[in-house]
């Protein structure tokens, strides 16, 4: 397609300068004939059939100069509706991007022809998915709720990316670093806006959302609003027996947690917290027991009397 586009300018250029080439001699030639006019009245000559040639190259400048600005208004016509959807997409990324939700609504409610949350609409669904997961990179709340009471639909993945603790970035609000720092990775508001328009907790399956969130919210301990949100997950369809790509469950995240540094550090002192956490995240029937302290990630024997680990790689103890 882009070799079709790269031809056509071709032939669009050389019609151009074909329309003017013939102008231009046409140009010359009369004006060789105005510059011999005096002589050949004083010998009595005329141009005769001769006085067309510069007509005959105005006409041969005109023909392709024409096609070319015809092929220019042709164009801009069918351009206008795509150039103004693209004015009002980069003001909308542009509000995304400055945390402007006031500005993203007034536009968007001024502009009943970009329904964001209509899914009949493939251009202005997409421009309202896209606007969604820019909001959520940003970690804003605000314009996300915007978005999401304008009818876009969000799915697990927004649920997953808003609960990220994995980006690979050096720095930033899901960067791993933010939790090694005592801050959680996620932002209370926006998980809350997202499960309130009915996010999926379940999906992906292979990456599920509160797989990263029992990381992301022990940054700086756990707190009700972690809990509550925790519990909504598992309303909404989280499975506490989905094992994520790495082959890891929401149990084996959170209790790989209690074996990190920076996870020992920020939940010290909540030995009821984790306990609550893991009876949540605990297939009934098969409890979780032992301190922080009795949980090891290498050998069978750091279990106490009796009991044994689910899995090597784990960090729990469990009731055979």
């Amino acid at each position: 397609m882009a070799g079709f586009f790269v031809v056509l300018l071709g032939v669009w250029f050389l019609l151009a300068l074909v329309g003017i080439g013939f102008i231009f001699a046409g140009i010359i030639v009369s004006a060789v004939f105005a510059v011999g006019a005096r002589g050949r009245a004083a010998r009595g000559e005329t141009l005769g059939a001769k006085k067309v040639i510069p007509i005959v190259l105005f006409i041969l400048g005109l023909i392709p100069l024409t096609l070319v600005i015809g092929a220019v208004i042709f164009i801009a016509v069918l351009d206008a509706p795509y150039k103004a959807q693209r004015d009002i997409s980069d003001r909308a990324y542009a509000y995304v991007n400055s945390h402007d939700a006031e500005g993203l609504a007034r536009m968007l409610d001024s502009q009943p022809g970009v329904a964001v949350g209509d899914p009949s609409d493939r251009s202005a669904a997409t421009l309202g998915q896209s606007l969604l997961d820019l909001a959520i990179k940003e970690d804003d709340p605000s314009t996300a709720k915007v978005l999401l009471d304008r009818g876009v639909t969000p799915d697990g993945n927004d649920l997953r990316a808003a609960c990220d603790w994995e980006d690979g970035g050096a720095s930033g609000p899901h960067a791993k670093s933010t939790l090694q720092s005592g801050k959680d990775t996620y932002n209370p508001q926006l998980v809350s806006v997202l499960l309130d328009a009915g996010a999926p907790a379940g999906e992906p399956t292979d990456r599920p959302p509160i797989n990263s969130f029992v990381v992301s919210m022990c940054g700086n301990g756990i707190d009700d609003t972690d809990m509550e949100i925790l519990r909504r997950m598992l309303q909404q369809g989280a499975s506490i027996s989905a094992v994520d790509s790495g082959g890891w469950r929401a149990i084996d995240r959170f209790n790989e947690v209690l074996g990190w540094g920076w996870g020992k550090r920020a939940l010290a002192g909540q030995d009821d917290k984790v306990a609550e956490v893991q009876e949540l995240l605990t297939p009934k029937g098969r409890a979780p027991v032992g301190s922080v302290a009795s949980w090891s990630m290498t050998s069978l024997s750091c279990c106490p009397a009796g009991l044994v680990p689910c899995r090597l790689r784990g960090t729990r103890c469990w009731v055979p």
